[in-house]
């Protein structure tokens, strides 16, 4: 396994840094352009403390967030009381999952941060069901920022 950043560290200060929760408005926006029905079944891979994963859970999806962080995990955990959030510490790279389970995979601002990339997309493709989305955003934290 390649080196990886690890931000067990950060967990406490990250949603300073980064913003806690993307707002609802924006999950809306997003779950629209992405044609994300409200009951999908959506994974998060490097869900961190959940800024992606509780908005998607807060307009209805059913979310798996994936981080091998305990800490990071600890803070969503708390962040998503009561939301249909399920929390799996896990690399992105070896998904323990089924192939075609998801109706969409979330990658937030998480790719650039991982050596084996590539070996991450491809399992991310083997877990999303046929036609389901791929929701990346590159960024580091501007707010203009696009979700391709």
């Amino acid at each position: 396994m390649s080196h990886r950043v690890d931000f067990s560290r950060n967990a406490q200060v990250y949603d300073r840094r980064h913003g806690a929760v993307l707002p609802g408005d924006a999950a809306q926006i997003l779950a629209k352009a992405a044609r994300i029905r409200p009951d999908a079944e959506i994974l998060d891979v490097g869900a961190g403390t959940g800024r992606v994963a509780v908005a998607l859970a807060g307009i209805g999806c059913r979310v798996i967030g994936v981080d091998p962080a305990q800490p990071m995990l600890r803070v969503l955990r708390n962040k998503a009381a009561g939301l249909p959030v399920r929390l799996v510490a896990a690399e992105g790279a070896r998904l323990p999952f089924s192939a075609s389970r998801f109706d969409a995979v979330v990658l937030a601002r998480v790719l650039y941060l991982m050596p084996d990339w590539r070996e991450v997309v491809c399992d991310v493709v083997r877990v999303l069901n046929f036609g389901g989305q791929i929701l990346h955003e590159w960024g580091n934290g501007s707010p203009d920022e696009e979700w391709v």
